[in-house]
């Protein structure tokens, strides 16, 4: 390990971790939307024992409401509580919703997912179900991370709502009541659990474990991810830079693996498509992104004529441009942003892109064009 990487790993480790209990990490309580459809299916109950009444339901159609058009909005009113409907017709295989809100004039078909992705399920299906009785119908997908690539086949069209949007104002709402807190601790300090976990986000944050891969790629140091097995790779580099160190390169791991994931939804969803429109051919039609040891962070777009063109990032890019000879024309080491990702055409070239791994993780917008026009001209040069 070199003197580099630990002087500028040094300011990081200054900011120190808060160990704070709570009872969502304890349990583990979160990590399944039937888990988490529970607790909103409490909050949304008018007459649950939070006794909130319906000021929870009434910050949930506000939120709906921002999707909407000024003379489409939702009223305020009492909404009956449903989980796991089956919104299929007679006949058909089962489809089943995670909450569904209805009073005399409005249907609420809600699917939860942690991310903003239908995930196979109908939009129609569950737009038809709210309509049953001549009811208006509203489908909206509740969720932990909005990423707008992700929603296709109808999903598009519905509202969506965040976890940390609902939980922020309900905290809000909590911390202006005194006669509240004082009525209802045990109900306060459960809320209060469940904004610190969902809407006050991770112990180190995205923009401090993107950091330190920035740190590991520019001090050479970058090579430690592709280290098998995963787990004594993390002791290791710990051990050096103690307790704290060893914890946030874990950290970093797991937002690799998230911006690999969403990265290759939008791959599939909205870079292949443009690629195709703008070549006006059928030039790419499948994404690999199995990849292992160093360059996990990769993935490959295959064309019919046998044209490969990679995407990378972080510790994958750093190899590709500074470690492989396989590259003619490759960005110049002191010149190299590993916060962006990278495109690249074997052997010719790898180039650097001006889309950010904050751009990745926050959810590429469809009309974004970057990527394709970076591959497009990487293509024709």
């Amino acid at each position: 390990m070199t003197g580099n990487l630990v002087a500028r790993l040094v300011p990081m480790l200054a900011v120190q971790r808060e160990e704070r209990f709570n009872v969502f990490d304890v349990m583990r309580h979160g990590a399944h939307e039937k888990q988490l459809s529970n607790v909103f299916a409490w909050l949304l109950d008018d007459r649950a024992s939070h006794k909130l009444g319906t000021r929870f339901q009434d910050i949930f159609v506000d939120a709906v409401n921002a999707s909407l058009a000024e003379d489409d909005k939702i009223a305020h009113g009492v909404f009956s509580v449903r989980q796991e409907r089956n919104t299929s017709a007679d006949g058909q295989p089962m489809d089943i919703a995670d909450l569904v809100l209805e009073n005399a004039s409005t249907a609420i078909v809600i699917e939860n997912y942690f991310t903003s992705d239908g995930h196979g399920h109908s939009y129609e299906g569950y737009r038809g179900f709210g309509a049953r009785g001549g009811r208006r119908s509203i489908v909206v997908m509740l969720c932990e991370l909005e990423d707008r690539g992700a929603l296709t086949g109808g999903w598009q069209e519905a509202a969506v709502v965040t976890y940390a949007s609902l939980l922020t104002k309900l905290s809000v709402e909590i911390r202006s009541d005194p006669a509240y807190q004082r009525a209802y601790p045990e109900q306060c300090t459960f809320i209060d659990h469940m904004e610190q976990r969902f809407a006050k986000g991770q112990h180190v944050n995205d923009e401090h474990a993107i950091e330190l891969i920035e740190v590991l790629c520019a001090s050479g140091e970058a090579g430690r991810y592709g280290h098998r097995p995963i787990g004594d790779a993390a002791i290791a580099f710990g051990d050096q830079l103690a307790e704290e160190a060893r914890h946030q390169f874990s950290e970093s791991r797991d937002l690799l693996a998230r911006m690999k994931a969403r990265l290759r939804s939008y791959c599939r969803t909205t870079l292949v498509p443009q690629l195709n429109a703008e070549l006006e051919v059928e030039a790419f039609s499948k994404v690999v992104s199995n990849w292992q040891g160093i360059y996990e962070w990769t993935l490959n777009l295959h064309g019919a004529d046998d044209r490969t063109v990679r995407i990378t990032f972080g510790p994958s890019a750093w190899n590709a441009n500074e470690v492989e000879s396989k590259f003619a024309t490759r960005v110049p080491p002191n010149t190299a942003d590993y916060t962006r990702v990278f495109v690249a055409l074997v052997p010719n070239e790898i180039r650097q892109t001006t889309v950010s791994l904050q751009d990745v993780l926050h959810g590429l917008d469809p009309q974004d064009t970057r990527l394709s026009d970076e591959i497009v001209g990487l293509l024709r040069t």
